[in-house]
């Protein structure tokens, strides 16, 4: 079961891998991979999601 867009955001931000500051070996393609992106890719979408809902009212 995923967990909402909320909780996810927040796991990213407590792990630091968000942004990071630093890469253990300096070279992204060792510390990002694929699901690591898809995982991105899904809380971009469900930011767009939410701003699009708070946006709606405005229309």
């Amino acid at each position: 079961m995923r967990k909402s867009p909320l909780e996810e955001g927040l796991r990213w931000l407590e792990q630091g891998s968000a942004i990071p500051t630093g890469l253990p070996d300096g070279i992204p393609a060792r510390v990002f991979n694929a699901r690591l992106a898809q995982d991105a890719v899904g809380l971009a979408e469900d930011a767009v999601r939410f701003v699009a809902d708070l946006l709606k009212p405005l229309k």
